[in-house]
């Protein structure tokens, strides 16, 4: 086992040749934001007032000096001991020659973290960043944990110092920045939004669980079809092209919703949008009046605003489906159980309608999924709790 340890320092210690000195002019920041990663949107969150450094934890750079690596070496033994791992102790390290007080990441399901509480008074704020399940939420010790719903944060309770349902900070971000473009009016309406679970290797797979999600596609989008040209209806998609890849996958995205809707749709993009607020997924929650989805955590940020998903999941009954596993079936009531298209339209309907009686979900505990407040926004909470933890917080290191 002590063995095991040695090797785990070794392969550490390879990231040498990715060694790069401290910036001389860092000036001692009180935060760091751990991870590149999310990083952009945490440095809005940041009051302006407070300096910050990003701090890169993948395969990456890493910074030192003669300080952190004294620092590092003469606390290698809570490595040895299982006290913090090894990345936990570099960041350690950087928080040192930094003099941080406060410590900030969007990666919530990260290991960096781990034990440092037991070794340090150094604050950590986790903002969560994608849904979890409750298990998973659970068994990961936080000191703050910023979630998206009570659902979340009630998971976190055991575990963490503090739990604060927040809400999706995506979300109020583009919804600070469609309120500044509305008054330009650069807002668009849809009837129905559709958020796009496509992945271009399910469509040449030979795997049941893949072949069934392209099925309950094609069977969605082309209900969606029948149902916008009998009422006059205007379709939008939200689609998932991401990566270094995305431009590939958006246009292998795109035509296959060329193909299957037979007809013109508002386009909005996770990562290709011009102006957030304006064309991102999230503006397509604001500017749909239904929203259809297979799986997403925008229902969730759906249900936020008050708009219920209609929900396809479960097209064909209990069939097994590997992609789907992870949404929380037991805990939602969104679900159409082998639906036939004359039970879409109803629902369909129904929301365009409001009407509660044709599709009685309660959104009275909507909360318990999503948190938002329009005159509150995530953000902003985000960063009364940046600002008050760092301004009580004291050197640890």
């Amino acid at each position: 086992m002590f063995i095991n340890r040695l090797l785990r320092c070794w392969d550490f210690l390879k990231v040498l040749p990715r060694l790069r000195w401290f910036p001389n002019d860092l000036n001692q920041p009180p935060i760091l934001i751990v991870d590149r990663t999310g990083a952009s949107v945490i440095s809005e969150l940041i009051p302006e007032n407070i300096n910050y450094w990003v701090l890169p934890v993948r395969d990456e750079e890493r910074y030192a000096n003669w300080r952190t690596l004294v620092y590092f070496l003469s606390h290698l033994p809570w490595v040895l001991t299982r006290k913090v791992n090894m990345l936990g102790l570099y960041v350690l390290s950087v928080a040192y020659q930094t003099q941080t007080k406060v410590l900030v990441t969007f990666i919530d399901n990260c290991n960096w973290d781990k034990g440092l509480h037991d070794v340090t008074s150094l604050r950590v704020i986790t903002v969560q960043n994608g849904l979890r399940t409750p298990n998973t939420i659970s068994r990961k010790q936080y000191d703050v944990f910023l979630g998206f719903s009570r659902r979340d944060t009630d998971a976190a309770h055991g575990t963490a110092n503090e739990a604060i349902p927040v809400g999706s900070v995506r979300f109020g971000l583009a919804y600070k920045d469609r309120r500044s473009e509305a008054s330009h009016g650069a807002s668009r309406r849809v009837d129905i939004l559709f958020i796009s679970q496509f992945r271009p290797e399910f469509w040449s797979s030979p795997r049941p669980e893949d072949r069934l999600h392209v099925q309950a596609i094609k069977v969605t989008i082309s209900w969606i079809r029948q149902v916008a040209n009998q009422y006059n209806l205007r379709v939008g998609i939200a689609f998932t092209s991401k990566g270094p890849d995305r431009e590939a996958w958006y246009r292998a995205e795109k035509s296959v919703y060329d193909g299957l809707l037979e007809g013109s749709f508002a386009e909005y993009h996770r990562e290709r949008f011009t102006r957030r607020g304006v064309d991102c997924t999230y503006a397509g929650l604001f500017d749909t009046r239904v929203v259809v989805s297979i799986s997403s955590t925008l229902c969730f940020e759906a249900i936020g605003i008050g708009k219920p998903p209609i929900m396809t999941t479960r097209l064909f009954g209990d069939r097994k489906v590997e992609h789907y596993e992870w949404f929380p079936k037991d805990q939602f009531q969104q679900f159409m159980i082998n639906p036939q298209y004359d039970a879409f339209e109803k629902a369909v309907l129904a929301e365009l309608a409001g009407d509660r009686e044709q599709r009685p979900i309660d959104l009275s505990d909507k909360d318990y999924f999503c948190a938002f407040d329009d005159m509150k926004l995530p953000p902003d909470v985000v960063s009364e709790i940046i600002q008050k933890i760092t301004k009580r917080s004291v050197l640890a290191l």
